[in-house]
């Protein structure tokens, strides 16, 4: 890990870096992952309860929507996109309200793995935000101090 500063090769960092182009990529691709996660788990329960089996509560073969707007999330995240990774963070948070507001504390039994993704969308927000102002920067030097008003950053 060449790129990375120091405080994380010893250890002591809590998030990824974010202060380069290949480490807010990084992390951006951990929101990616966060998102991949949830629509995997979402889209393996839904089609269980399509076959009437139904471990967790909650799941329903409609799921198989939610399952496929979290990868459709994913693929954007991958791709840097900030909006998208707003969407997610934003949607999973909403999930979980939601979630708890209607089965109450039965709904927090896996927070632990919860809170886990949450970090990982999080962590996907900073790398988008930071990408895109890394890239920016990047343009702009390159341009000779000149704005690129192409569009194309």
């Amino acid at each position: 890990m060449p790129d990375a500063p120091q405080k994380q090769i010893e250890g002591r960092g809590w998030w990824p870096s974010v202060e380069t182009e290949a480490g807010a990529k990084g992390a951006a691709h951990q929101g990616a992952g966060a998102a991949v996660i949830v629509a995997s788990i979402t889209a393996l329960f839904s089609v269980l309860a399509m076959f009437d089996i139904r471990i967790l509560p909650g799941f329903s073969p409609l799921s198989l929507v939610d399952a496929g707007l979290f990868a459709f999330i994913a693929w954007r995240i991958y791709r840097m996109s900030r909006a998208w990774a707003l969407v997610g963070l934003l949607g999973y948070v909403a999930e979980h309200v939601y979630s708890i507001y209607l089965r109450g504390s039965t709904a927090t039994a896996g927070w632990f793995v919860g809170v886990i993704i949450l970090l990982g969308f999080i962590s996907g927000v900073r790398g988008t935000f930071a990408y895109h102002s890394l890239s920016a920067g990047r343009n702009i030097a390159a341009n000779g101090g000149v704005p690129d008003r192409t569009g194309q950053s």
